[in-house]
């Protein structure tokens, strides 16, 4: 697939700012050199990915955008800090717990056949899929649930983190004044009519479980943290 115009510049700010830099007399480079960038339209707009050693980003996102190139470096630069910065172990143990319950989730769907096939033995695989929907619902419900809880406040402040390291580097390496204007920026742009459907839906699962509170820090606070922060004051 051909790349727009507006990718092509992402691609060339990717490329900058994974480049020596000297700071404080050392060598440093503000994305690691062997990160790639991808597009990926299954995120919503950008998205670091610890695992693939990746970052991606959502093409309609970024060709609607129309991004100034310190806007640009500053989501890139943010999605580096979850990467680098971020508790990436507490999702680890989310995805581990997927893991078994992809491992419950085939033994349930594949017993359901000696129902049909047997009838001597149908008690005992009724018994087994009942013993697995209880572990379903147990691990769904409740431990699942509780490990998202005990560790929100963490991912809650990730998000602050990442903006800090993107907001202190685009003011130090690229003359930001305001970083916090970036910020905003970025997080202005309303998603597309699929997009929003696909936040529709993710918010519908989240209030039908209950047990899963959205840790994304509203827009205005993180805007605000920023500013209070980085932003030069008008003189």
């Amino acid at each position: 697939m051909e790349l727009s115009s507006e990718e092509k510049r992402l691609y060339t700010i990717f490329k900058d700012l994974k480049s020596d830099r000297i700071s404080e007399g050392q060598i440093i480079h503000l994305i690691e050199p062997k990160r790639k960038l991808e597009h990926d339209d299954g995120c919503l707009n950008f998205q670091g990915d610890k695992l693939r050693n990746k970052i991606v980003y959502n093409r309609n996102y970024v060709i609607n955008g129309k991004f100034d190139d310190n806007t640009l470096r500053f989501v890139l630069i943010h999605e580096e800090g979850h990467i680098r910065k971020g508790k990436s172990k507490i999702l680890l143990y989310i995805i581990l717990m997927l893991v078994i319950f992809a491992i419950l989730a085939f033994y349930l769907f594949n017993n359901p056949v000696n129902i049909i096939i047997t009838t001597m033995d149908e008690q005992i695989s009724l018994s087994q899929i009942l013993s697995s929907i209880l572990i379903l619902g147990l691990y769904l419900f409740i431990i699942i649930p509780i490990i998202w809880r005990f560790n929100w406040d963490t991912m809650f402040n990730d998000e602050f983190i990442a903006d800090n390291y993107a907001a202190e580097n685009v003011q130090k390496f690229f003359s930001e004044n305001y970083p916090s204007a970036k910020l905003n920026q970025f997080l202005s742009l309303e998603p597309t009519v699929q997009e929003q459907k696909r936040i529709n839906t993710i918010l519908v699962l989240m209030k039908i479980l209950g047990s899963y509170p959205d840790y994304h820090p509203s827009g205005c606070i993180r805007i605000e943290k920023v500013r209070e922060k980085y932003d030069k004051p008008l003189s």
